[in-house]
């Protein structure tokens, strides 16, 4: 087979995974097809998650398939498209949708993980250790550094070899090597997160984030609308309790708020989740003094309030486990030198959805602002 080839097999089609999401290892089951795109398809599966079938890398998450060759033979070969409501297997090393079959311990895994120069995040380093926590009956494992057995997650095999600084895509595990999200650069050190650079990002999001959904959290020059005044009431009355760390309760009151594929609310919660997780992995002005993390067993708690794009997105991103988009604007917000390299992050993050990749950014600054600037 030629890697995320298309192989016929009489009236089927075998297709070559080119990466598979870290979390796509659980046993059997049977889903059904609940959306359907010129470049994705999204499968529901029993216990309420969306797993997707997706064409670009840049679309990847822990739980989605990156397959080209299978929208490429669809355009080309006029062949029937999977229909709305179409039975779908998906098990342990592939995905069959009628006469389709994915394979997928072919595909390199993608781990989701923001990890910066030094963290193993199969060791728990990253961001604290993943969780383990599963929204319904599936038991599914977790990337196994240097256990050499084949497996389904994004780009990247897991097996034991050498750390990859600055080679490429965040999230991404190559064969042979743990591929690091970042490059070694001067801004991945301990208390790099100066108010100076949250003001830039802050200046980038208000000129490149899109119109409606939460932008109005952070721009007080934007429209007010319904979903941003439940928004500000909800974050007005956020409570914060115990120490090491002190808890931030209340966020639940997020889950669901909104409209779209995933509701602004659950976009804003995962920015807010990828920033703690930056916090957590390269620290702050703060130096680390009555750290507060965000209480994900109460949003863990709520998921049923979303509909199942939305609690696809928080089940991933509660256990630190992020789409690459989100990758990318943490990439991003390192990275830029000055406003123009940052508007062009936000430009990217914006392009995202609906309103999602502006949502998500709006709740990534507001956290890092509680931090950074208090």
């Amino acid at each position: 087979m030629v890697s995320a080839g298309k192989v016929p097999q009489g009236r089927s089609f075998v297709f070559e995974a080119l990466a598979v999401g870290a979390l796509l290892d659980f046993p059997p089951c049977t889903g059904r097809v609940v959306s359907v795109y010129s470049r994705a398809i999204n499968i529901l599966v029993p216990d309420g998650v969306l797993v997707s079938l997706v064409e670009k890398p840049a679309q990847m998450s822990a739980l989605a398939v990156c397959v080209p060759a299978f929208f490429q033979c669809i355009r080309q070969t006029k062949a029937a498209t999977p229909s709305l409501g179409q039975e779908v297997m998906v098990a342990q090393d592939t995905v069959e949708l009628g006469t389709y079959t994915v394979v997928l311990n072919t595909g390199s895994r993608f781990s989701g993980l923001l990890v910066l120069e030094g963290n193993d995040p199969e060791l728990g380093e990253a961001c604290g250790e993943p969780d383990s926590v599963h929204p319904g009956s599936i038991q599914r494992g977790s990337v196994q550094q240097g256990s050499g057995q084949p497996g389904c997650g994004q780009p990247g095999c897991g097996q034991q070899g050498s750390i990859q600084r600055g080679s490429g895509q965040p999230g991404f595990l190559k064969r042979g090597h743990l591929q690091q999200g970042f490059p070694g650069h001067g801004c991945l050190q301990q208390g790099c997160l100066q108010p100076g650079r949250l003001s830039i990002f802050h200046e980038a999001l208000v000129v490149e984030g899109k119109r409606g959904g939460l932008l109005g959290i952070v721009d007080p020059n934007e429209t007010d609308s319904m979903y941003t005044r439940k928004c500000r009431s909800a974050l007005e009355r956020l409570r914060i309790t115990g120490n090491n760390p002190a808890l931030i309760r209340g966020l639940s009151c997020l889950v669901g708020l909104g409209i779209g594929f995933t509701p602004s609310g659950d976009d804003f919660i995962s920015g807010a989740l990828l920033a703690e997780c930056l916090l957590n992995s390269v620290g702050d002005s703060t130096g680390g003094a009555e750290r507060q993390a965000i209480d994900r067993d109460e949003i863990r708690e709520s998921l049923d309030r979303t509909n199942a794009g939305g609690k696809t997105l928080l089940w991933q991103t509660l256990q630190y486990r992020f789409p690459f988009y989100l990758l990318e604007l943490a990439r991003g917000f390192l990275e830029a030198h000055g406003l123009v390299e940052m508007r062009r992050t936000m430009a990217r993050a914006a392009s995202y959805g609906e309103t999602s990749g502006t949502d998500a950014a709006a709740g990534f600054f507001w956290l890092l602002d509680q931090r950074v600037l208090e």
